[in-house]
């Protein structure tokens, strides 16, 4: 028995309740809704026309999830959401165009001036899934579209946000760009991939930012990778001020992300807290998005305050290069 062997009106509710109150025309097809009684329907107020052969049910004002399906729905069976609106819907990016990226494998369904319909030569099962009910291009394969319509730099902010979000694999990733041949501008997500390889984790990158912003709000210039030495284990500090005793971890992405690194990360931070130092961590996301607190919170730990902890009472030493 079809799971739409019920009243039409009662099946056209659990449809509009799973997919964000948009339906296409074989499913109404399916659950009875054809001809006379779709135009009824659409007389009355239940339905509204969204695109050719797409229908919004109840309310002909969408959510932008209800917008994305149903541009999906009007570019044909084989579908998907891609390109800016793909990175959006994965919560990688937060900027879309005027129009919405479709990407077909077929020659069906057509371009409007709500959507921007790429064809795909090859869209294969591994390049395609469905996040919200909605079907979608896979995180793999939207950096690979995201070629056609961003530069290196908005691409490479894109892929830092995928590994902070656990969402990038690396291997997803080579075999995706591996089957992309022929697109015209994939050498540059070749080149931005490579920063996000382990052991090159962004580090002079993130430094780079996190001095920057000290020079642009007056902060004080920290001295970097200082090596010091605690009850004979030494570490490495990626930013230090050592008159305020100030300690500054800057993580980059998947740096940490295994749970030995997770314990050996708080380890370190108590050994320095017990040495009498203040260890503060930031990421690239709180650099980029939270600058405002990132400031304020340095400038205090910075400034000198009355029953501040002077440089006799840090009990760590500078060893020196061939201790």
């Amino acid at each position: 028995m079809s799971p739409f062997d019920t009243h039409p009106d009662v099946a056209l509710g659990r449809l509009a309740a799973a997919q964000h109150s948009v339906v296409g025309w074989a499913q109404l097809v399916e659950i009875g809704i054809r001809g006379a009684a779709l135009g009824r329907r659409l007389e009355r107020g239940r339905l509204y026309r969204v695109h050719r052969g797409v229908y919004a049910v109840g309310n002909p004002r969408l959510t932008r999830e209800g917008r994305w399906l149903a541009a999906v729905l009007a570019a044909g069976p084989g579908a998907v959401l891609s390109h800016l609106d793909a990175a959006v819907l994965w919560g990688i990016h937060d900027r879309t165009s005027a129009r919405i990226h479709v990407t077909s494998p077929r020659r069906t369904g057509a371009a409007s001036r709500a959507i921007r319909l790429h064809r795909a030569r090859r869209l294969d099962t591994e390049d395609i899934t469905v996040r919200d009910a909605i079907p979608v291009t896979t995180v793999a394969r939207t950096s690979v579209d995201l070629t056609d319509v961003v530069g290196r730099e908005r691409l490479s902010r894109i892929l830092r946000e995928a590994a902070y979000q656990r969402l990038l694999d690396l291997d997803a990733l080579d075999a995706t760009i591996a089957r992309a041949h022929g697109r015209r501008r994939v050498s540059i997500l070749v080149s931005a991939v490579q920063e996000h390889r382990p052991g090159t984790v962004l580090r002079s990158e993130l430094e780079h930012r996190f001095l920057e912003l000290c020079r642009t709000h007056g902060l004080p210039a920290p001295e970097s990778n200082v090596r010091i030495e605690i009850d004979a284990r030494r570490y490495e500090l990626d930013c230090f001020w050592p008159e305020q005793g100030v300690v500054v971890e800057l993580d980059g992405a998947a740096a940490h992300a295994t749970a030995r690194a997770f314990e050996a990360d708080r380890a370190r931070d108590a050994a320095l807290v017990a040495a009498g130092l203040t260890p503060l961590r930031y990421t690239w996301r709180r650099l980029e998005r939270d600058e405002r607190r990132v400031v304020a919170e340095l400038a205090a730990v910075l400034a000198p305050h009355p029953g501040a902890r002077s440089s006799r009472d840090i009990r760590c030493r500078i060893p020196s290069d061939d201790a």
